[in-house]
C-alpha cells in the first residue's frame, strides 16, 4: 500500500465525521429488560430493569424496577413458579424449583405502566463423556506437564451449539500487592486455574463470530474456551482430542475438570451479536453497511431468557474422579495469606 493510499483512506475516515443530531421523542416509551441465563445447576432466577432513552441520565438506582412486578416461569406438565423479589431487581424461585434439561419454558413478566412481555427458551439435552486421559511429558525444569485428553459429545436432533474449556485446582495465596498467586503450599486454599489447551479438530473456534463461517479459515491452534456447533456431525457421536499443559504441583495431587457447555439457540444468537457489537463498536459507519444491535428474543420488551446445560467432569492424573467438597472447593471470599 502506498503512502498516498494511506493519506487517502486517512481523509476518508476523518472527513465522514459530522455533527449528528438525535431526535428522541418526548414521549419515549421505556421497555422492560429482561435478563436470565438459566440452567439445571441453578436455582430459577430473572432480572427485570426498564429501557432509557439515549438522552437520559442512567444510573444504577433508577434503571432498575421493583415495585407491581410480577414474573412468572411456566412450562410443560403445568409447571409454574412466581419468582419473588430479591435485591437489586433481580427475582429468584422460593419453592427450590430448578430448570429441567429438554423443557421449554416461557416467562411472562408484567408491570404498571409497561406492556406484558414473553420470552421462551429451553436448557438443551446434553450428553458428554470422559473418554480417556494421559501424561505425555513431564517437564521438572519448568514445573510443567502435559496431558492427552479425549471426550465425545453425543449430539442432539436440530442444530445445537457447544463449548468447551479445561481447568485444574491449584492452590493458592491472596497477595496484599499482586492479588491471587499460586501458593504451593498444604494449607493454601484451592481455586480453578483455566488452562489453555492445543487440538487439530477443525471444529473449534475461541471466537464466536467465526463458527459456522466457510469464509473464515480454521486458523486457532491454542483455545481457551473454544465454541464449536453440530454442522459436521449432526444427529452422531463426535470424539474431540486435546493437549494441554498443567503446572506441576509439590502440595496436592494433579485434578482438573473438564466443562462442556450446551448454548439454547438464544443463547447463542446473543452471545454471537454480543460479539460481533463489541468488535464493530467506535467503528466509522463508512466501515459497516447496517447498524448492529443485540438479539433479543423478548416479545414486546428488551433483553435476553436464555438456557444452556452444563457437564463437569472432574479427574487427576491417572483418571480417578473426585469431588469438591472433598477438597472444600468453591470458597466465595478469597482468604488471605495464612
Amino acid at each position: 500500500m502506498s503512502k498516498w493510499t494511506v493519506i487517502l483512506l486517512f481523509a476518508l475516515l476523518c472527513g465522514c465525521e459530522s455533527p449528528v443530531e438525535l431526535n428522541t421523542p418526548e414521549d419515549y416509551q421505556a421497555k422492560l429488560v429482561v435478563e436470565s441465563h438459566f440452567s439445571p445447576d441453578s436455582l430459577w432466577w430473572l432480572r427485570v430493569r426498564k429501557s432509557a432513552s439515549i438522552l437520559d441520565t442512567i444510573s444504577t438506582s433508577s434503571e432498575l424496577i421493583t415495585p407491581d412486578v410480577t414474573v412468572i416461569i411456566s412450562g410443560e406438565n403445568n409447571f409454574s413458579d412466581t419468582l419473588q423479589y430479591d435485591t437489586r431487581g433481580i427475582f429468584r424461585s422460593v419453592h427450590a424449583h430448578r430448570p429441567v434439561s429438554g423443557m421449554i419454558y416461557t416467562t411472562q413478566v408484567s408491570a404498571t405502566g409497561y406492556p406484558q412481555v414473553e420470552a421462551s427458551s429451553e436448557a438443551p439435552i446434553l450428553k458428554s463423556n470422559l473418554l480417556t486421559v494421559s501424561k505425555i511429558d513431564v517437564d521438572d525444569s519448568l514445573g510443567t506437564e502435559t496431558y492427552s485428553l479425549r471426550f465425545q459429545v453425543e449430539d442432539m436432533p436440530g442444530s445445537n451449539y457447544y463449548q468447551a474449556s479445561i481447568s485444574q485446582a491449584v492452590p493458592f495465596c491472596d497477595s496484599d500487592t499482586a492479588g491471587i498467586v499460586i501458593h504451593d503450599a498444604p494449607d493454601a486454599l484451592l481455586y480453578y486455574d483455566r488452562l489453555t489447551f492445543e487440538s487439530n479438530s477443525p471444529l473449534f473456534r475461541d471466537f464466536i463470530e467465526t463458527l459456522d463461517d466457510p469464509t473464515l479459515p480454521a486458523i486457532d491452534e491454542n483455545f481457551w474456551r473454544p465454541y464449536f456447533s453440530d454442522k459436521l456431525f449432526e444427529s452422531t457421536i463426535q470424539q474431540f482430542e486435546i493437549t494441554f499443559e498443567s503446572k506441576l504441583l509439590k502440595s496436592i495431587q494433579s485434578r482438573f475438570i473438564l466443562e462442556i457447555w450446551a448454548l439454547s439457540d438464544e443463547l447463542f444468537a446473543y452471545e454471537r451479536s454480543l460479539a460481533i457489537h463489541d468488535i464493530n463498536f467506535g467503528l466509522p459507519n463508512i466501515a459497516r453497511s447496517t447498524p448492529i444491535s443485540l438479539y433479543s428474543n423478548v416479545q414486546n420488551g428488551l433483553g435476553i431468557f436464555a438456557g444452556f446445560t452444563r457437564d463437569v467432569h472432574r479427574f487427576d492424573s491417572q483418571q480417578n474422579e473426585w469431588q469438591e467438597d472433598v477438597l472444600e472447593f468453591n470458597i466465595e471470599e478469597i482468604q488471605p495469606c495464612h
